[in-house]
């Protein structure tokens, strides 16, 4: 939507929409926001602007425009006509306004999120709606005279109808059900995903996979948090010729194009993580077991394997294969550190051969870091872990930083991605968006408090 928006605020022809914008695209020209000239050129009339909204507490929004320059315009609640945080939008310019530049909504382009999550409050005027995370009135076609207080349902944002009822604010349960619900995801894979999955079994037949290189002698070890059920990454460092063997999990082995797991896969688009348990993209059976590089077990694998020069740690030649590796060890971030910390005094007999490697490649990864902060920056990247009971009440919480162990495998992946990403001449990066006005007000607080 983003790039549609761009294309008609600048001007563009028909020929350059997707196909999937060209319903959108006659409705703006019916509504006489979008106009067509002689030559067929498209453009956003001038009196109008197109962009998302952040919407802040008070009920006030920015419009942070799409492919045009100046501020951000103002948006008053009155003026939202029904547009939600995150909403693609065209919205129309006020003018002979005092003050900061400001516009109405007078469409919604395209819902940030298809749906949303309600709950029912306690006002001075009796049991009414609202919107679960900016806590503001909804405008609801279904009714809600049969909701007790605290009932949390779920909202179909296109039609502002009632999909379901998650439950009661009072019940610590409904927490899960409503970050699934938000993006309307399901805990459950179909009966054809989970067959497919089981279908491959739990053993990898190495004779099945003679063209693939065999690695099972190498004592790759995989290092994730302590609760991981999924290890889809495993290392070895070869200190004698200087080379990185990062093993990434060979899921496209298992998974082929529009098979069932493939389809139930582009639905969910990412693994969801709770602090007592997580959802996976893949069946368990592929995730946690037969894709899962688990230790003493033979698993297929995609390695990329990096010769670096002992003196500026430069990459001098790197390549990418199918193999079978048989990872020794797994380890979590915790134990890694302890071993970085004190040594191999009293490490345990199984671990002295991977243990060998950790070491050195230790302080190569401080070099790599040392040398790549040189022109990069160090984010903070404090995370918040939760403990919950059986009742999913909260426990307590704690701080979780990065740290030693943390830093060698990322120094690891970086390496592995910067050589993957010199195999293509173009391609889709991720980046980050402007920040809100939200999110610049919090940083400018935060930079004067540290002054």
């Amino acid at each position: 939507m983003r790039s549609f928006l761009t294309r008609i605020a600048k001007g563009t022809y028909r020929s350059d929409i997707e196909k999937e914008h060209l319903p959108i695209l006659e409705e703006l020209l019916r509504e006489h926001i979008v106009k067509e000239s002689d030559d067929g050129t498209l453009v956003l009339d001038a009196k109008y602007r197109a962009g998302t909204l952040d919407v802040l507490p008070s009920g006030t929004a920015f419009l942070e425009m799409i492919g045009a320059k100046g501020r951000d315009l103002l948006i008053e609640p009155q003026n939202l006509h029904g547009a939600k945080n995150g909403d693609y939008v065209i919205v129309r310019r006020l003018f002979g306004k005092a003050g900061r530049p400001s516009a109405k909504v007078v469409k919604i382009v395209q819902p940030a999120f298809v749906y949303g999550i309600g709950y029912i409050k306690m006002t001075e005027s009796g049991l009414e709606p609202f919107h679960i995370k900016t806590d503001l009135p909804m405008e609801l076609k279904s009714t809600t005279a049969d909701l007790e207080e605290h009932t949390v349902f779920q909202v179909d944002n296109r039609t502002s109808e009632i999909t379901q009822i998650l439950g009661s604010l009072l019940d610590p349960a409904v927490d899960e059900k409503i970050s699934l619900a938000i993006f309307n995801k399901q805990e459950f894979f179909s009966k054809e995903a989970e067959t497919e999955a089981h279908s491959w079994g739990d053993v990898v037949d190495a004779s099945l996979y003679p063209d693939r290189t065999d690695l099972r002698h190498l004592p790759f070890c995989t290092i994730d948090p302590v609760d991981a059920k999924d290890f889809d990454d495993a290392i070895f460092w070869d200190e004698t010729n200087h080379t990185l063997y990062v093993a990434i999990a060979d899921v496209s082995s298992y998974v082929t194009p529009d098979c069932a797991i493939d389809k139930e896969a582009r639905s969910r688009g990412f693994s969801i993580y709770f602090p007592h348990k997580s959802i996976p993209m893949l069946p368990r059976a592929l995730s946690e077991n037969i894709c899962s590089l688990k230790p003493d077990v033979d698993r297929l694998a995609y390695v990329c394997r990096l010769e670096l020069d002992p003196e500026t740690l430069e990459t001098k030649r790197h390549t990418f294969f199918e193999a079978l590796i048989r990872s020794k060890r797994r380890y979590n971030y915790d134990e890694i550190d302890a071993y970085l910390e004190a040594g191999m005094a009293n490490a345990p007999e199984r671990d002295e051969e991977t243990l060998r490697f950790i070491f050195p490649l230790k302080k190569v990864a401080d070099r790599l870091r040392a040398e790549r902060l040189k022109r990069g920056y160090d984010f903070m990247s404090n995370e918040v872990r939760m403990t919950l009971d059986e009742k999913q009440n909260l426990l307590a919480t704690r701080i979780e930083a990065s740290t030693p162990s943390h830093s060698l495998i990322e120094e690891c992946m970086l390496l592995a991605n910067r050589a993957a990403a010199t195999h293509f001449d173009y391609g889709i990066f991720r980046i980050h968006e402007p920040p809100t006005p939200d999110r610049r007000i919090g940083k400018n607080r935060y930079l004067r408090g540290r002054e």
